[in-house]
């Protein structure tokens, strides 16, 4: 962790990584779980209130790679990425059906003040549901070219991991 809080602004993820001789991406989980961002975790430096959302969950994240014990829980690859069950799409729409009052229609909008209170709204409704899964990036690639990048839920991925362990995927490029 010292090594980490000392060198991070000297040195990429990837090179204390092999220095540490750890993985790119627990360095990076461990350097996030300091608090130290390599990214400005501004509202100013998101496109749409989505990306700002997904920018802001970091706990989340950790808490996923850890429950899966930060590999693929389909291949145990270490390249991987967290697949929402209850998809992002799926939680903004129900924050907004519960509250009409702070849908703006662009990101752009927003005061610091109501992105705060999305974000509250956000991770209180992302915590009624599972934790991510870790899924290889192909796979993840893959699921989302079968069930959609948008409202996607928990049958939905049952069935994909259901599937891919029966072989259904395995011919599929």
């Amino acid at each position: 962790k010292q090594y980490i809080v000392d060198n991070w602004e000297l040195e990429p993820d990837k090179i204390m990584a092999i220095k540490l001789n750890k993985t790119f991406r627990a360095v990076k989980a461990q350097r996030e779980l300091l608090g130290i961002y390599r990214r400005d975790m501004s509202s100013n430096t998101y496109s749409t209130l989505a990306k700002y959302l997904r920018g802001q969950n970091q706990k989340w994240k950790n808490e996923s790679m850890k429950k899966c014990n930060y590999k693929c829980v389909l291949t145990n690859s270490k390249d991987f990425e967290i697949h929402h069950l209850y998809g992002v799409s799926n939680i903004i729409e129900d924050i907004f059906k519960e509250n009409k009052d702070l849908y703006k229609e662009n990101f752009s909008d927003y005061s610091d003040n109501e992105l705060s209170l999305v974000l509250e709204k956000f991770l209180e409704m992302q915590g009624r549901y599972p934790l991510g899964e870790c899924i290889d990036k192909n796979l993840h690639t893959l699921f989302h070219s079968l069930y959609g990048q948008y409202y996607n839920t928990p049958e939905q991925w049952h069935r994909f991991k259901d599937d891919y362990l029966k072989g259904i995927y395995k011919n599929i490029d």
